[in-house]
């Protein structure tokens, strides 16, 4: 793992669950009766993550030397290049990206690629929807790593899911570089104070070992 990750990884552990979900309630009605206990429920907003992530990077980052040519773009928009993995989309946006800037595309400024979900409902549509993203600007602006991102999901369901993302894409893209996998990390944090790092080529290989005894 390398500086950056590592870096990354840190302001990651220092974001405290409670910026995983909030509470709201489904029908305001008076601030003064007793609706609104009755109607709680949990909130999982990303961008409220994603804020304190950032906030919590420039911490880190800010007094660094090795950053003095790098910033954090926060939801920049990117181009599609030569686009097999996403239909009929010309724009993305990455959650959180390392770079030097939207001119520059050489590769030894091209960090790390992020993308965060929080949502606790995941499946392989939705996870392969960002991998998908963090793949290509790999491929195709020469990232060197990419970070997948989640809060809040059941860790032993997530886990399973990134066997089958890695197949959705591979399938897409007819590649099937085990280094790609090698530079994709996994970060996964839930309420409980479960926090990790892995990357996906570490995953793919226990998965894979579980299904083979099974």
């Amino acid at each position: 793992m390398d500086e950056y990750i590592k870096d990354l990884y840190e302001a990651f552990n220092s974001v405290d669950n409670e910026f995983y979900s909030t509470e709201t309630i489904k029908e305001p009605g008076s601030f003064f009766d007793d609706i609104m206990p009755k109607s709680k429920f949990i909130q999982q907003i990303e961008l409220h993550f994603s804020a304190e992530l950032y906030s919590e990077w420039r911490k880190i980052i800010k007094h660094k030397s090795e950053y003095s040519d790098l910033k954090i773009g926060f939801e920049v928009s990117k181009k599609f290049i030569e686009n097999n993995l996403v239909k009929d989309k010309k724009k993305f946006k990455p959650d959180l990206i390392l770079h030097q800037s939207q001119i520059n595309f050489h590769p030894d400024f091209q960090k790390i690629f992020i993308e965060i979900k929080t949502n606790s409902s995941l499946n392989a549509k939705k996870i392969s929807s960002d991998v998908k993203k963090i793949v290509f600007a790999m491929k195709q602006y020469r990232f060197q790593n990419g970070v997948f991102i989640s809060v809040n999901c059941n860790e032993t369901r997530l886990l399973t899911l990134i066997v089958e993302v890695k197949n959705i894409v591979e399938k897409i893209t007819n590649n099937t570089e085990n280094k790609l996998w090698e530079n994709i990390y996994l970060f996964y944090g839930n309420n409980e104070g479960i926090k990790f790092q892995k990357k996906f080529s570490d995953i793919i290989k226990v998965e894979k070992k579980k299904v083979d005894k099974n």
